[in-house]
């Protein structure tokens, strides 16, 4: 009955190993779907600046032309000026229009370096993208695949441990899940050169030679919890080694 009871604990430790792993598995997915935006939302800020640029460039380049056909019609109307004060005007005007066409230039200028920069680091990010989206297509496989292998077990540890349990007694089964219940899931632990592995403490020596007989079941007198004694044929084969 004892080794039901730790074939019943082992069942629920993997199950809980698998609700882990599916929460794990959930975060991991998360954070790689975070990534992947975090790339996109940065590439698409960088496109739509450089569209932004570009799109200022065409203006600045059109009202540059303006001006300069403004300029040259200036210059054209003062070589026929008949009096000062239309050639005043006439010079104060090409003033203000070799003024603004200056700061239109630089403007220009300015903005093609920066729309060169920005059509580096697009590039560069562009590649990073492909390279996280491929990441990301990776990660939603092989965590696809995981959870579905972790979803079958699942399956089929719920299976196998409402049989276990239903071939219980139910006060056995009771105690076991009460124990469970205030252990962290742990009800039942093993025990070697007189300690209970679970909570590291010693017990008396006669609880301990009633574990190597393996004839009723104990518990912890410090933890509670349902004990046996590895070394005995029932459990021993079924330990990992160390």
């Amino acid at each position: 009955m004892l080794a039901d009871l730790k074939r019943l604990q082992d069942l629920d430790d993997l199950e809980r190993g698998d609700r882990r792993a599916l929460e794990e598995d959930q975060v991991r997915l998360r954070e790689a779907g975070a990534r992947l935006e975090s790339f996109e939302t940065r590439f698409e800020e960088i496109r739509q600046e450089l569209e932004e640029m570009k799109n200022r460039h065409l203006r600045l380049e059109g009202e540059a032309a303006g001006l300069s056909a403004k300029k040259d019609n200036n210059e054209k109307r003062q070589m026929s000026v008949k009096n000062n004060n239309e050639y005043a005007a006439l010079q104060k005007e090409a003033e203000f229009l070799r003024t603004r066409l200056g700061e239109v230039e630089d403007e220009i200028l300015e903005l093609l370096e920066k729309i060169d920069r920005n059509d580096l680091q697009s590039a560069d990010l562009s590649l990073l993208l492909a390279e996280e989206r491929l990441a990301h297509e990776k990660a939603v496989t092989e965590i696809g695949k995981a959870a579905a292998g972790a979803r079958e077990r699942l399956g089929l540890s719920a299976e196998r441990r409402q049989s276990l349990a239903a071939s219980l007694p139910p006060a056995q089964l009771k105690q076991y899940e009460e124990i469970a219940k205030v252990r962290g899931g742990r009800a039942v632990s093993a025990a070697a050169d007189g300690l209970c592995l679970a909570c590291r403490l010693a017990f008396p020596p006669q609880i301990y030679n009633e574990l190597q007989r393996n004839e009723k079941i104990l518990n912890c007198p410090n933890c509670g919890r349902i004990i046996y004694w590895r070394g005995h044929p029932d459990f021993k084969e079924e330990e990992s080694p160390s």
